[in-house]
């Protein structure tokens, strides 16, 4: 480890699939075993073939969120939330841009069927345009806006 310039990292490779860059001073002894192999530093494949030997299995990283289809929830680290918790908590990060006169936007509700939204979803992708701007569309030719 002396042979390591001081303030430099060393490549650690820990059972995951990804290779991490990790000051020396703060590699724990299993890591500093697998990096570190008679006054030199091992490769990355050599590192994977001390931890292979080890019986470490590597493993893909975790996923940060996962869906719970049961309680139609998703799970961020060890908290639940509904989708409606999360797009509040992210329509305050992102809150939807003024209309043309200044103004905040008003959000107006319309009941379609399934038969009907499908297909005014798919004029929407055939015009090239998102559902809010056909939507206007609409209204501006019937005369609405």
């Amino acid at each position: 480890m002396s042979r390591l310039p001081r303030g430099k990292n060393a490549r650690a490779d820990d059972g995951t699939e990804a290779v991490r860059e990790v000051p020396a001073h703060l590699l724990t002894a299993s890591q500093a075993q697998v990096i570190f192999a008679e006054g030199r530093i091992r490769k990355p494949e050599e590192q994977k073939q001390v931890l292979q030997a080890k019986g470490v299995q590597t493993r893909a990283a975790k996923k940060t969120a996962t869906a719970d289809p049961k309680t139609g929830k998703i799970r961020i680290g060890r908290y639940r939330f509904t989708r409606g918790e999360l797009l509040a908590v992210i329509s305050e990060l992102f809150p939807p841009p003024d209309d043309e006169t200044g103004g905040r936007e008003r959000i107006a509700t319309v009941h379609l069927s399934e038969e009907e939204h499908r297909r005014f979803r798919l004029a929407a992708a055939d015009a090239g345009i998102s559902g809010d701007r056909l939507f206007r569309l609409a209204l501006h030719n019937a005369g609405i806006l």
